[in-house]
């Protein structure tokens, strides 16, 4: 082959260098196929933005290579003249140095004479340093180790960690951008085989004869067929209008079927009555006081004429009885209404439940009281009574309750053959605390021909703390007097994060609602018979012990109880405990055991979460309230 005229011994290895640096080339053009990768794409930008990132580093680099290379050449080495060896002290060496490979010239233990050439005769070993008369080195050794250390400090440790921060710059910034980066390089790839011959090398020489020739004759160019369309300013505006206006019908139909949706209009419904909640509290806030202020006025207006009317007819009574004054006609002033004390604390004297038409469980009706004749320092005269026959209640809730015990009296209005109460009703002790166990005088009824006192105007030595309820005798209580209960909220935190309060109800087959667990007490100390037929003798006794020992027990309220089954002599009195288990208090497994047997039957227990919308009386309601509170938790 060396006798070949096309082949030039003295060429043949330049081009072999030469062909394996163009190998190196067209293997690094393959990657930019790689850019139309999703993955891959990216990467390839990462990789070519540090490429350009790096050639700005090497200058400050090469700032510290070139400063320590020249001056531990220049230390060691006395008039090299050689370029190479000279390149290579100065740059070569200190380069490597950075990769971890430390020079052995700069000690002396590691001096070698043999591996030097004293002359620099030698093309393939380096000059020798500069030597003593002993041959050994005379340049200073701790200088050289010293500039050694702090070359390797800045250029190995702070340089190097410097390019590490750019790189991880670039490659978090192309990664936050990785799509919108991979649709421009996929575009430019899109471009660039789009403008370019279709025939590969070398068949592309083809390709380019033939547009040299094309452009020698002058042919005309064919259609155009570029890769981007240019487009007038008229043409542009009308194209960005129809963009904007697709773009805002795509948005549009979004919206819509996002509104469409359930769970939106749950969310919208949601909103609208929270603000039109937050709009009646505003409102509530900023009118109750006048309103207040008016119904206080309107009362005593009313009070006023119910004195004057009371002190016309006992004027006009054929016995010739005449008050000395009479009572003060004038309106209440305007400035006066703020002391006089609201409808609420009237509400809680007064009450309400107890005053109602029908009596629970019976077809007798009470009579109706005013408002101002409740309390029995009123002189309620306008009334009178009547004896009425046994009438039987159903659904008592005490069995051994006979028929003669249900003796109702109820006040009727004036009849024929009824005697008016003409004499004025005793008064208790002002400053007298109403209690259920207080002395109270009774009624008094002057007839005819003379009032007499059987037993049921006994029965009127116990009066009703909370005022007349339009019913006389003890009803469905068990007995005159007071009669006492006790309700148990017992409550308990859902979860072990104290998230939800709940609290233990069980279903009142009477009023169809929900109630406390309890019932009436025959003794101080000991629980209603209700609670032990319903929770068992178990779960009682530990909760006497709970009871006794005042652990984890509340006193929420103990009083008068406004309740419709009460009478002028005949009341309830309740004591409501809280009593709080945690999550692992064996008493609340007792309990939980409980309400799962009592499941599916009438006395059903279940677990409710503590709040406001609970179907339980307005009066326990306001107990569950204090319990929340106290737990500092939603209501």
């Amino acid at each position: 082959m060396s006798s070949s005229p096309r082949l030039t011994a003295g060429l043949f290895y330049a081009g072999k260098i030469l062909l394996c640096i163009d190998f190196i080339v067209f293997c690094l053009r393959l990657m930019a196929i790689f850019t139309i990768s999703r993955t891959l794409g990216p990467k390839i930008i990462i990789v070519k933005r540090m490429m350009k990132q790096m050639f700005f580093f090497m200058f400050l680099l090469s700032i510290w290579v070139v400063a320590y290379g020249v001056a531990k050449q220049g230390i060691l080495i006395h008039n090299e003249d050689r370029l190479g060896w000279i390149l290579r002290g100065a740059v070569y060496e200190p380069y490597l140095t950075i990769f971890g490979d430390v020079p052995s010239n700069i000690d002396n233990t590691d001096f070698d004479i043999t591996s030097c050439s004293l002359d620099g005769s030698d093309p393939l070993k380096p000059r020798c340093p500069v030597l003593t008369e002993d041959d050994l080195p005379a340049f200073p050794e701790w200088l050289m180790i010293l500039m050694l250390c702090v070359y390797l400090l800045f250029a190995n440790i702070l340089l190097l960690n410097l390019l590490i921060a750019i790189f991880n710059f670039t490659f978090q910034e192309v990664q936050d951008n990785t799509d919108r980066i991979w649709k421009f390089q996929r575009y430019e790839l899109i471009k660039e085989y789009h403008s370019r011959p279709v025939a590969p090398p070398p068949f592309i020489l083809l390709s380019h004869l033939y547009l040299l020739l094309r452009l020698v004759l002058r042919r005309p160019a064919p259609a155009s067929t570029a890769f981007k369309q240019e487009l007038s300013q008229l043409e542009e505006e009308e194209l960005l209008s129809w963009e904007a206006l697709m773009k805002d019908r795509y948005l549009m139909s979004l919206k819509q079927q996002q509104m469409q949706s359930t769970e939106q209009r749950i969310t919208d419904t949601a909103l609208k009555v929270s603000s039109l909640c937050e709009r009646q509290d505003q409102e509530e806030d900023g009118s109750s006081r006048p309103v207040v202020r008016r119904l206080v006025r309107l009362e005593e207006q009313v009070l006023q004429s119910a004195r004057a009317l009371q002190w016309i007819m006992d004027n006009l009574r054929p016995s010739g009885f005449r008050p000395s004054d009479a009572p003060s006609l004038n309106l209440m002033p305007e400035d006066s209404v703020d002391g006089v004390s609201n409808t609420a604390d009237r509400e809680e004297v007064f009450h309400v439940m107890a005053r109602e038409l029908q009596y629970p469980g019976s077809r007798v009706t009470r009579f109706p009281v005013p408002e101002e004749k409740v309390p029995w320092e009123v002189s309620f005269s306008s009334s009178t009574t009547r004896r009425t026959t046994p009438v039987p209640l159903q659904g008592a809730a005490h069995r051994g309750m006979s028929s003669p015990a249900l003796h109702l009296s109820h006040h009727r209005g004036l009849q024929t053959g009824v005697c008016p109460l003409s004499c004025p009703t005793p008064v208790p002790p002002q400053g007298a605390e109403h209690r259920g166990m207080s002395s109270l005088l009774p009624y008094t009824c002057p007839t005819t021909g003379g009032c007499k006192q059987g037993p049921e105007e006994k029965a009127d030595v116990h009066r009703n703390p909370g005022g007349r309820t339009g019913l006389r005798g003890r009803g469905k209580l068990p007995h005159l007097g007071p009669n006492r209960s006790m309700d148990l909220i017992i409550t308990r935190w859902r979860d072990s994060a104290c998230s939800e309060l709940e609290f233990l109800v069980q279903q009142d087959r009477n009023q169809k609602c929900l109630t406390f667990p309890g019932g009436h007490v025959d003794a101080d100390g000991r629980l209603p018979l209700s609670l032990t037929k319903t929770l068992g003798p178990k779960v009682c006794e530990k909760i006497s012990e709970l009871l006794s020992e005042k652990r984890e027990v509340l006193q929420v309220y103990e009083g008068y109880v406004d309740d419709p089954q009460n009478t002028d002599q005949a009341w309830l009195e309740t004591s409501v405990l809280n009593i709080h288990l945690h999550i692992d208090c064996p008493l609340l497994v007792d309990i939980s055991a409980a309400v799962t047997r009592l499941h599916q039957s009438l006395l059903r227990l279940q677990w409710v979460e503590v709040s406001g919308r609970a179907r339980l009386r307005h009066d326990q309601k306001e107990r569950l309230k204090r319990v929340a509170q106290h737990h500092c938790s939603k209501f």
